[in-house]
């Protein structure tokens, strides 16, 4: 049975936290289906309680700028795919000088040389998350709250 009323700052604090989490598992949930090797990313997903706004501030962050920008291009995309709008190229493409670019195919293990990449194709692990969850905001919240009597 659902209390009436307001509810209190502690009980609001509470249910944000379980949002909070329920995005963390979309988010989790999200990376697997990518494809990517989530260990380095698994626990990036944070978020924040606002009590007043009564909604979760949600951040990536590995703690290591490299796999961050490495994060920020799963989730957005490279190349073709990206922001630019353009292939990955090489600057100065010579097989005699070996200025290429150079690949391992996870597969086989042999590297091959390419002048030109089409990018990665975004992910967007983060983002769909967190829309699912705040398209869901209402809902998620009558359910927590009528879970732990509030």
């Amino acid at each position: 049975m659902v209390r009436r009323g307001r509810l209190s700052d502690e009980e609001r604090y509470l249910i944000l936290e379980r949002i909070g989490e329920e995005a963390e598992n979309r988010y989790r949930q999200n990376l697997l289906r990518t494809g990517y090797k989530g260990d380095k990313f698994r626990n990036a997903f944070l978020f924040a309680p606002d009590v007043d706004a009564f909604d979760n501030e949600y951040t990536l962050d590995t703690g290591n700028s490299k796999l961050n920008q490495i994060l920020q291009w799963l989730e957005y995309g490279t190349g073709l795919y990206g922001s630019l709008k353009h292939m990955i190229q090489s600057k100065r493409v010579s097989t005699k000088t070996g200025k290429q670019l150079l690949l391992k195919f996870k597969a086989e293990g042999d590297w091959i040389y390419k002048r030109q990449v089409k990018g990665i194709k975004p992910g967007f692990m983060f983002t769909k998350a967190v829309q699912s969850v705040r398209n869901e905001h209402n809902t998620l919240m009558q359910r927590y709250r009528s879970e732990m009597g509030f």
